[in-house]
């Protein structure tokens, strides 16, 4: 049922604005609507300060705590996590171009380009060149010799220390120039970035342990910004304070009491939503349809205020439509027994409603399946003509199962 709701004015010294948002809160009866929307956020460092430790403790979810416990505040944890994170992903992309270099450059094996230039400062140049088979012969130096292949060429490298360094060459022999970063130069660098990666793993594993911080921190944080843009909606000089929310229509008269008992001297009035106006919806389920909220939490479906509510049809809908189209009563049984057994974890994971509908779910399935004569594909009539103990069970079977139809 969707509850009728009034609109709330309310108005208190401005000393006591505080108390007056603290004890609504607490009450939580009031869905607040700011008088300036444009104004009713958090503070930037409120903002953002909630938006790193949310993001860090999602992070953190992933990682087994190891190590020592740091001794470092919540948010201070939060903004190494968050450092780590980046630089994690950093690293990755420096390893993964630093692989395909490395794989780029195979051609030159584990040639050093600082033993090449020690050799040119000794007075021996070495150069190397891509040649067709046939001209190996051809290439001139002091020392000349094929070191390798590519493709179908030689890859032939020539010392030159009595003999110049040829300038011009025929087209069968062709200059390799020197990479600017030789292989092992880059494996040791990509073998740094793996120690890196291993230290920062690790203080990783030690900062999960403050996972449960961060997110108690994270709670208080968002509280404060939901507390700050509560305040910062509603209307405010040096003498008064003033707001203006929902509330349900049956809590309204109540209200004032309740504040009046806090102490607080409000001034509050009540009305009817304007035709323009578009209430915010709050559902009271029907005790046998609270189940169906957790399918409606799912799909994030929520009635207009002014709309129907169709959750009792869909508590009975549902699930025998999901009756009709499994139509087993042995598959039913498999369903209610799991929901039985996970019952607590589906309750702590998705709430009770999801774990009510579960059962419901295999329930109504089961006696569908029961009714049709159906269980693991099996008939009453088949379980008869088997006899024996099958033939015991099949005639209650068949007595239950009133809408199955043996010749069809």
């Amino acid at each position: 049922m969707i509850v009728a709701m009034r609109k709330m004015y309310a108005a208190v010294r401005a000393s006591q604005t505080d108390r007056l948002l603290t004890t609504l809160r607490d009450l939580g009866v009031v869905h607040l609507q700011p008088v300036h929307a444009e104004r009713a956020r958090p503070d930037e460092a409120t903002a953002t300060a909630v938006q790193r430790l949310a993001r860090a403790e999602q992070v953190l979810s992933s990682i087994v705590p190891g190590g020592d416990r740091p001794d470092l505040s919540p948010l201070e944890a939060a903004d190494r996590v968050l450092e780590l994170y980046g630089r994690a992903s950093e690293l990755n992309t420096r390893l993964a171009a630093l692989t395909r270099e490395v794989d780029q450059l195979a051609l030159w094996g584990d040639v050093r380009l600082d033993h090449l230039a020690d050799l040119e400062r000794t007075g021996l140049t070495v150069r190397f060149y891509r040649v067709e088979p046939d001209a190996v012969a051809d290439v001139p130096g002091d020392c000349v010799e094929q070191v390798g292949r590519a493709g179908a060429h030689a890859i032939v490298a020539a010392a030159y220390r009595q003999t110049p360094v040829p300038q011009e060459l025929p087209e069968s022999i062709q200059p390799l120039h020197l990479p600017q970063r030789d292989r092992p130069t880059l494996r040791a660098e990509a073998q740094k970035i793996h120690q890196q990666q291993t230290a920062d793993a690790a203080e990783m594993a030690r900062l999960a342990h403050l996972r449960r911080a961060i997110a108690d921190e994270h709670a208080r944080r968002s509280e404060d910004a939901r507390f700050i843009t509560a305040e910062r909606g509603g209307l405010a000089d040096e003498a008064l304070y003033a707001l203006q929310g929902w509330v349900p229509a049956d809590v309204a008269p109540t209200l004032a009491v309740k504040l009046a008992q806090t102490g607080l001297d409000a001034g509050l009035d009540f009305v009817e939503p304007a035709a323009d106006e578009s209430p915010p919806t709050l559902i009271r389920y029907p005790r046998w349809a609270r189940p169906i909220e957790a399918m409606f939490n799912i799909l994030g479906t929520t009635p207009g205020y002014r709309e129907y509510d169709l959750s009792p049809f869909f508590m009975i809908a549902l699930p025998l439509f999901a009756a009709m189209l499994i139509g087993d009563a042995g598959y039913g049984a498999i369903f209610t027994a799991i929901g039985l057994l996970a019952y607590g974890r589906i309750r702590k994971a998705a709430g009770a409603p999801a774990a009510q509908l579960a059962v419901v779910f295999g329930t109504v399935t089961l006696a569908w399946g029961l009714i049709t004569g159906n269980v693991f594909g099996v008939s009453p009539e088949q379980m008869i003509n088997a006899g024996g103990l099958w033939a015991a069970i099949g005639h209650p079977f068949k007595a239950i199962a009133f809408l199955w139809d043996a010749d069809p």
